[in-house]
């Protein structure tokens, strides 16, 4: 796999979609854009370096870590709960593609808030 960092810089810093990268070895966030920090309510400095477990409700952790234990490549984990830096919760769609990132093996996560259902 090649490293292409500085294009995934690119693309972070372009892009108006929540974004950031995972770690798949130790969690963490290695890096995250003005879309994500805004939605998790972290700055992109507090996002980066921080476990990925911090950004899902306690129950959904373990979920997380089985998920991530498969090294699939690309695909749509599907909805997930989510979690701010005020611990209100929220839904997501997540895509991902396998990535190589500073010499990491990562996954490039696109995170797609989930409008919540209209009360009737």
């Amino acid at each position: 796999m090649r490293d292409d960092t500085e294009l995934y810089r690119r693309l972070l810093e372009s892009s108006t979609m929540p974004l950031w990268i995972l770690d798949v070895k130790s969690l963490l966030v290695l890096d995250a854009n003005t879309a994500a920090s805004a939605l998790y309510g972290y700055s992109r400095e507090e996002m980066i370096g921080m476990s990925a477990r911090e950004l899902r409700p306690t129950e959904e952790v373990a979920r997380f870590e089985k998920y991530v234990a498969h090294d699939v490549i690309h695909g749509d984990a599907g909805t997930w709960t989510h979690k701010r830096k005020d611990g209100t919760t929220f839904s997501v769609n997540i895509r991902y593609h396998a990535i190589e990132y500073n010499s990491c093996r990562a996954r490039f996560v696109i995170v797609t808030p989930v409008a919540p259902a209209a009360a009737e």
